[in-house]
């Protein structure tokens, strides 16, 4: 059994009883009071902005407390439970960054997703946190992290889905995401973590790549939108068409996205999709066009590899 998956089933990663409080936790549950605009809110998710952001974030917040003499205090009871989506939007970030960081050497941060994930947790350990949406979340993490060995290899160049070696999946962990997700069941509010989480439990349930159920992927991210109507969840739906032989579909939806010129010329993957996207629908000069810009974009070395293999692929089927 891995570390991780050890650390996981066996609680290690939470030290702290549930009597003892963890200044991290405490930190995340203070800090965005109801009382200060989204765009003054400290960003406590580390890596998931830019320095820059982070200051003036910082900046606006301090000068806020000041001008309005802000007490900040640990919430209790019904104030604490109010603050949980902001504790599962933190620590969903967190894992992200993880998951895929925006270091340019390090694709995979596994430091990153085990904090997020020992903070999650620990969060089960308190009262206000134990609730469905707070297993959920950590079902999604297990699924997730489960596939760490088999998305890079030796030489750091990302190792696709579909051409991912499922005998390195960590099956410790997918059987504590059932676990969790099981857990999760509970009362009647389904949460966007209970849907993301079986949209990865979905992929585990394949014995191969071939024999993934996109239709059933479909309906999943079709409820999902319904809650959580975000360009990235859009893109990932997109994708699934893609798979359904509705590329072309893919293709215009992702067009048609509210600011999709914004996010073209400022995230590379956006770029990075439609460009693969082109490639299948057989429009090779304008999926050239989206992976170059894709490469330019992103600051990680092993997404710029995996680019530049794509293109040498366009180049060698445009000579043929």
């Amino acid at each position: 059994m891995s570390s991780l998956a050890i650390s996981v089933s066996s609680g290690l990663m939470c030290p702290w009883g549930p009597t003892k409080a963890n200044p991290n936790w405490r930190r995340i549950g203070v800090s965005p009071g109801p009382f200060m605009r989204h765009d003054s809110r400290p960003d406590y998710s580390y890596q998931a902005v830019n320095e820059a952001t982070i200051q003036k974030r910082l900046f606006r917040a301090k000068q806020f407390i000041k001008e309005n003499n802000v007490q900040l205090e640990i919430p209790s009871g019904i104030e604490l439970a109010k603050r949980l989506d902001t504790v599962y939007t933190v620590l969903y970030l967190l894992f992200n960054e993880g998951y895929n960081s925006q270091k340019t050497d390090e694709l995979i941060r596994e430091d990153v997703c085990a904090e997020a994930m020992r903070l999650c947790l620990l969060l089960l350990d308190h009262a206000a946190g134990n609730q469905p949406a707070t297993y959920a979340l950590l079902s999604l993490m297990c699924f997730q992290a489960s596939r760490f060995e088999s998305r890079v290899d030796d030489n750091n160049s990302i190792i696709l889905l579909e051409n991912q070696d499922r005998t390195k999946w960590n099956r410790e962990l997918i059987e504590r995401g059932y676990y969790y997700l099981s857990l999760s069941s509970d009362g009647e509010q389904v949460s966007v973590y209970h849907i993301e989480s079986a949209i990865a439990a979905e992929h585990c349930l394949s014995k191969d790549f071939a024999s993934t159920n996109w239709s059933r992927m479909l309906d999943l991210y079709d409820l999902l939108l319904c809650q959580k109507r975000t360009p990235v969840v859009m893109l990932n739906r997109a994708i699934v068409l893609s798979r359904l032989n509705r590329t072309a579909e893919a293709i215009g939806e992702i067009l048609a996205m509210e600011e999709i010129d914004d996010l073209l010329e400022n995230h590379y993957i956006y770029n990075a999709v439609l460009g693969d996207l082109y490639i299948k629908n057989g429009d090779m000069v304008i999926a050239r066009t989206c992976l170059r810009r894709a490469h330019t974009l992103t600051q990680s070395a092993a997404e710029k590899k995996l680019i530049d293999s794509k293109l040498l692929s366009i180049d060698l089927v445009s000579k043929n």
